[in-house]
């Protein structure tokens, strides 16, 4: 053999060598580029794809894009070669994938925050009345849930140290991008669709992921192209082992999918026609956000909806505080500094007066939908709200139109009956169904127990799981008597008493139509 065969030879066994890297033009995203400049830098963003069939990578180039990271790893070629997935890698988000609502000067005001106790005043992308419109849509704070979710956190409280140890729990521990890159390519080849989700990482998101599509064509949903975006930042809890899988089951089980089908129906491009709301209505986002946080739960180690009801507790609360207070208040829950300043940011986006009280109640779309699910469990036709972007009451007006027969459905929903089975222990968990007489929970899983009585069954199961039976048993499942008005008197008393230090004098709320007591 000669050298030039023996050459050749290594060079096909080390693809690393034979990927070329491209030149990133400088650019600075945040001035107005000209035309000419505006096209370099689209091409610029543009991926080659590798195939498997290639034998030669030598003019391949796995990453290529604006602002990106070269990362030069034979495990995430060999998962790029298997999957055919494009992938990109971002220094920072770039601006058109930025929502309005995305704070521009976040490293700035938040080092005054934490080194001088500055409080921050926010700027956005989004002009002032762009702004203002956003966030007038989602200025009404619900407080139906209110002692439900803070019931959520403080039952977590009592089990885990911290919060650390909680994301260790339900996630598992800490992987890198590329091990992520791994996993997600696992997850998108074994639900069979490898290669209709472009896949790009980006630190800076102001969400841990999210689905994004364009369409080439208006009218030919075949023309769609589908990436997930995710936060691959040191803040973003789900960038763990199981964390990921939960993160795929919400972003891609749920959001993919139901656009996916969507394009399919008759409905797609006339959904008034059909009788359907909007897509930008607040019914349709409660349906479907409150059918992603369940979903976040199918591959989770625990069964806890604690994120969404810490989002609708941050609503209630930033209500009535301003950033500062809100920011103090909720060490209790997240002793971490990082993690209460992403989430008090997050409920108070659009608001840039850090002494004004309000809130950005968009997120309690998160709860308020998996309790409706919840509890309307048994009457769902989920196929049905599957096939489409549809909301939960328009599952009937929609049955006998919809089409089926080219759904795409996650892997977990395939058995339907396991499927509301697990959705069943997760309403028992959060005290939001009532546990049956003969039933009860063993290692996650819901087990009926046909020969046990009721008192039998509260005796042994409280004997055997001394900390898991009022969590089972004694959660309230109805809706409080307390009003909204009551509820918000109850947080001027909580402000008022934290503000005087009277710790000892902190009022305690007692419905009297269960067992539920609670003090903030």
């Amino acid at each position: 053999m000669t050298k030039i065969d023996l050459e050749k030879q290594k060079n096909l066994l080390n693809p690393l060598k034979n990927v070329t890297k491209p030149e990133i033009p400088k650019l600075d995203l945040n001035t107005k580029n000209d035309k000419s400049t505006k096209k370099k830098l689209k091409r610029s963003s543009s991926e080659s794809k590798i195939r498997l069939k290639d034998p030669d990578y030598t003019d391949s180039i796995l990453f290529k894009s604006k602002s990106s990271r070269q990362l030069d790893d034979v495990h995430l070629i060999k998962t790029f070669v298997k999957n055919q997935n494009q992938i990109r890698l971002y220094n920072s988000v770039p601006h058109q994938h930025m929502p309005p609502l995305h704070i521009t000067n976040q490293d700035e005001v938040k080092e005054k925050f934490f080194n001088q106790k500055i409080p921050p005043i926010l700027k956005f992308k989004a002009d002032e009345q762009v702004l203002k419109n956003i966030v007038n849509k989602h200025s009404k704070t619900s407080y139906e849930h209110f002692f439900l979710a803070k019931n959520i956190l403080d039952t977590v409280k009592s089990k885990y140290p911290n919060l650390v140890a909680y994301y260790e729990a339900n996630f598992g521990e800490r992987i890198n991008s590329i091990q992520c890159v791994d996993l997600v390519g696992k997850y998108l080849y074994e639900n069979k669709i490898a290669g209709d989700l472009s896949i790009s990482f980006a630190p800076g998101l102001t969400c841990s992921g999210r689905i994004t599509s364009y369409m080439q064509n208006k009218n030919d949903p075949s023309t769609r192209k589908f990436s997930i975006w995710i936060n691959d930042g040191e803040e973003n809890q789900f960038l763990r082992k199981d964390g990921i899988i939960c993160l795929c089951d919400h972003e891609i089980g749920t959001h993919y999918y139901r656009s996916f089908n969507d394009g399919l129906q008759t409905w797609f491009n006339d959904r008034k026609k059909f009788g359907l709301r909007s897509l930008n209505s607040n019914e349709l986002l409660q349906t479907e956000e409150g059918l992603a946080a369940l979903h976040t739960l199918m591959s989770a180690n625990l069964k806890y909806l604690f994120l969404p009801a810490l989002l609708y507790y941050l609503a209630c609360m930033a209500d009535k505080m301003t950033f500062e207070q809100l920011y103090n208040h909720i060490e209790k829950y997240i002793e971490i500094p990082e993690e209460r300043w992403k989430l008090v940011t997050r409920v108070k986006r659009g608001i840039s007066d850090p002494y004004q009280i309000g809130s950005y109640s968009r997120d309690q779309s998160y709860f308020q939908g998996a309790v409706d699910i919840l509890r309307n469990l048994d009457n769902v036709d989920f196929m049905t709200l599957m096939s489409g972007k549809i909301c939960l009451d328009e599952i009937d007006t929609i049955k006998r139109t919809a089409r089926f027969n080219s759904l795409k459905i996650p892997n977990f929903m395939k058995d339907l009956r396991s499927y509301k089975e697990k959705l069943r222990v997760i309403g028992i968990v959060n005290g939001i169904i009532e546990p049956k007489k003969n039933e009860k929970i063993k290692n996650g899983k819901l087990i009926v127990d046909q020969t046990a009585k009721s008192e039998e069954l509260r005796k042994n199961y409280n004997k055997n799981n001394p900390q898991d039976s009022k969590e089972l048993f004694n959660l309230n499942t109805k809706n409080l008597s307390l009003t909204s008005i009551e509820i918000k008197r109850y947080i001027n008393k909580e402000i008022v008493s934290k503000t005087k230090n009277t710790v000892d004098n902190i009022p305690m709320v007692i419905d009297n139509n269960s067992s539920l007591c609670i003090i903030i």
